[in-house]
């Protein structure tokens, strides 16, 4: 029948698909992995075969992307939660968002909050960009309150004014004035700033393809000190979060005299720390999915 042999191709396209699920970059990922894998289930439900062996197949599938599935769930949990049941006009300070994101962490991965560095006056945290997916959420883990920079159009996608208390949103062309008033009014009140200020790491997560000038620029303007932050990147394995190390450092807070070498050191400071992550990543860690 034609529907069987629907399901069939649909199996095989899927199977084919799923190592290269790991190349999708967007903060989507884990959903897209997710409507992926119930398709693979819908397709084996509908098949001609007994019901013994759809369902050992299917609880196979589960297991594996279980850390997917469990994920998935949490953040749209908390981000529901967040948004609508402990809206920011009732926040006091980041203590909500940040004690999710723990959560979060420390149930999927062995969470390593290196902060022993973090300063305790207002700085620029100045971040690589990560994997943008998941990782998104760790900065929500840094023990003070911090204003997030982020796209303008985020407001409208993503709906981040409803999780975090005191966004920045910048502009995508003359932003550079506004940007800077707002860094100002924030540090004033006592808040310090969180952007990332490398490009995408499309050969690999250690690749530092360009770190950005303008943070610098206005940290020199207001002389405000800067802090280099790497966060690790998440995995995967034939499309699976598996279960590793996951580690945030920061690095030493500085003041920009010269904008170059500020932005030398921090490149450095990146492509390093991300390299011992990679190296460190399954140190200690039982994983069942790789090797």
């Amino acid at each position: 029948m034609l529907k069987y042999k629907i399901c069939i191709l649909l199996i095989i396209i899927i199977i084919i698909i799923l190592p290269s699920l790991s190349m999708i970059t967007n903060f989507y990922y884990l959903f897209t992995s997710l409507a992926v894998v119930m398709i693979l289930i819908i397709s084996i439900l509908l098949l001609p075969v007994s019901l013994y062996i759809k369902i050992s197949l299917v609880l196979c599938i589960v297991i594996y992307y279980r850390n997917n599935i469990i994920l998935t769930g949490k953040i749209m949990i908390n981000g529901i939660n967040m948004a609508y049941f402990n809206p920011i006009s009732k926040r006091l300070n980041d203590d909500i968002p940040r004690t999710v994101s723990n959560n979060i962490f420390s149930s999927q991965f062995t969470l390593h909050k290196e902060f022993e560095k973090f300063p305790s006056h207002p700085t620029i945290l100045v971040c690589n960009y990560c994997r943008d997916r998941v990782e998104n959420i760790a900065c929500m883990l840094f023990p003070t309150n911090i204003s997030i920079m982020m796209r303008d159009g985020l407001k409208k996608t993503m709906k981040f004014h409803r999780i975090v208390k005191w966004p920045i949103f910048t502009k995508a062309k003359g932003n550079y004035l506004d940007t800077k008033n707002q860094v100002l009014e924030n540090i004033k009140q006592d808040r310090s700033i969180f952007t990332y200020v490398s490009r995408y790491p499309s050969l690999r997560p250690d690749y530092i393809p360009q770190v950005r000038s303008g943070m610098f620029s206005i940290a020199k303007e207001l002389n405000v000190s800067v802090t280099p932050v790497c966060i690790d990147y998440i995995d995967t394995y034939f499309g699976v979060v598996t279960n590793q190390n996951f580690r945030i450092r920061v690095g030493d807070t500085f003041m920009v005299d010269d904008i170059n070498n500020s932005i030398q050191k921090t490149k450095r400071f990146f492509k390093e720390t991300m390299k011992e992550f990679i190296k460190r990543k399954y140190e200690g860690i039982n994983n069942n999915y790789v090797n």
